[in-house]
């Protein structure tokens, strides 16, 4: 008899399936693909306790990883925001974090210089799979 896999809460972000350097992003619906970028196993959520208010905590760590502000939703198409107040689920459960951020179409930002460049992304990144952490930040490089 096969055994039931632990609850977790899987949270999924909106990338985009092309991208043009120096031009600003393709916001046309059919460009963008949901890709599962955290999985957080709800007994090591629990245990470790690093928030009073946990799916506050998850939206800013899917933010982290995004690069932008944005919302927790229930739902992938609509604005269903979840309950920050809320404590965690006793099921498995399926998020999905809509950006909020109005520049995030914008592939230029301005520094306090006044000299525009590119924003970076990281080039190396592996997110958390609930089999470990793998984070390398390093390849960021700041131009201000």
């Amino acid at each position: 008899m096969a055994g039931t896999a632990p609850p977790e809460i899987q949270v999924y972000a909106s990338f985009p399936r092309a991208v043009a350097l120096d031009a600003d992003l393709n916001v046309d619906p059919f460009n963008w693909r949901w890709v599962l970028c955290l999985t957080l196993p709800l007994e090591t959520l629990d245990a470790l306790q690093l928030s009073l208010k946990p799916y506050k905590w998850i939206r800013y760590a899917i933010g982290v990883v995004v690069g932008a502000q944005g919302d927790l939703s229930s739902s992938p198409d609509l604005p269903n925001v979840v309950d920050y107040d809320a404590g965690l689920p006793a099921e498995s459960a399926v998020l999905y974090y809509l950006p909020t951020d109005p520049n995030i179409g914008h592939t230029h930002i301005t520094c306090g210089s006044g000299r525009r460049f590119a924003r970076r992304r990281p080039r190396h990144f592996v997110g958390f799979t609930g089999r470990g952490h793998h984070y390398n930040m390093t390849a960021f490089k700041s131009e201000c």
